[in-house]
């Protein structure tokens, strides 16, 4: 809720800078006012092939959302995968400017030594996301529903 004002947030309007203690440190530039935007990281996808729809994906998750996204696009189009091998695979992230790399479970132990020689700091992270996507292969859709999230389903409906 915004202090004061009884009103309910949603999505990013949290990002805000409610108070004037907020304002006055890193986030002057979020204050509420005329003609302000609040930075979204909400990032559903439609990927064509041609002019006809192949993949639809989205995933929650905040700041971890593009980073997912990106990874998924990546494994399916650079690496061939479908999109539930591309769901399933392990993620990154770094939050920003000079945030910890988070590391989902899943990566080898020997990436953690090789990436801090090259100065990065790392960190064992929890679950980035939970991408649900339909891919179109000619007349079949396929679904997938990531599983780091309980009751993940894709169910085919006529």
């Amino acid at each position: 809720m915004a202090p004061g004002t009884g009103i309910l947030l949603n999505n990013s309007l949290g990002n805000l800078a409610w108070t004037r203690r907020d304002a006055a440190t890193e986030r002057r530039a979020t204050l509420p006012g005329p003609n302000k935007r609040v930075g979204s990281t909400i990032t559903p996808l439609i990927v064509f092939s041609g002019d006809r729809p192949w993949l639809v994906t989205g995933t929650p998750g905040g700041g971890y959302i593009i980073a997912t996204m990106v990874q998924l696009l990546s494994n399916v189009i650079d690496h061939g995968l479908n999109v539930a091998e591309a769901a399933e695979r392990p993620r990154i992230n770094q939050g920003g400017g000079d945030a910890p790399l988070e590391l989902e479970e899943g990566f080898s132990p020997d990436i953690v030594p090789l990436l801090e020689a090259k100065g990065h700091r790392v960190r064992a992270s929890n679950t980035m996301g939970s991408i649900q996507s339909i891919m179109v292969e000619g007349a079949t859709y396929l679904g997938a529903a990531d599983t780091r999230r309980p009751d993940a389903a894709a169910v085919a409906a006529r």
